[in-house]
């Protein structure tokens, strides 16, 4: 059995949550959930209720973890909590990182031509980037 339809199927076990109450939460059939889970039923998962399913539980995203180890990344948690004043400090260096992760992209594509490694730069200033926007998110919600 595949390890991402082992962890599906023992979440409700897991956080001690009924099918049925899982099931009426993410408003899909019982017995449709029940297939989804059972290990042994060909039907996969249904993408779209990955996230409604991981939200009812709990709010486990433990199967997104799985999935992004995989691929070799990891998620950066944003938070949800109440707004605090960011300060011109955390913008700046909010700024001077984004400015060399474009300048690194800026230089590889000069030539209009990207060999392997300067994808593997570019890739790894881009997700840097994503990653400082994902930190200026939290610094927003706080």
């Amino acid at each position: 059995m595949c390890q991402i339809n082992t962890l599906l199927h023992e979440y409700p076990k897991k956080h001690g949550l009924s099918i049925e109450w899982i099931a009426d939460t993410i408003g899909v059939p019982c017995g449709s959930l029940q297939r989804y889970l059972n290990p042994c039923d060909p039907l996969p998962f249904p993408l779209k209720l990955l996230l409604p399913f991981m939200r009812a539980c709990n709010h486990d995203y433990s199967v997104l973890d799985l999935m992004e180890s995989r691929i070799g990344r990891t998620a950066d948690q944003v938070s949800e909590e109440g707004g605090k004043k960011i300060t011109v400090k955390e913008v700046a260096q909010f700024a001077s990182k984004a400015g060399v992760s474009i300048s690194t992209l800026a230089e590889a594509i000069e030539d209009q031509h990207i060999d392997e490694k300067e994808n593997k730069v570019c890739t790894r200033a881009l997700l840097k980037l994503q990653r400082n926007l994902t930190q200026l998110l939290g610094w927003l919600n706080r």
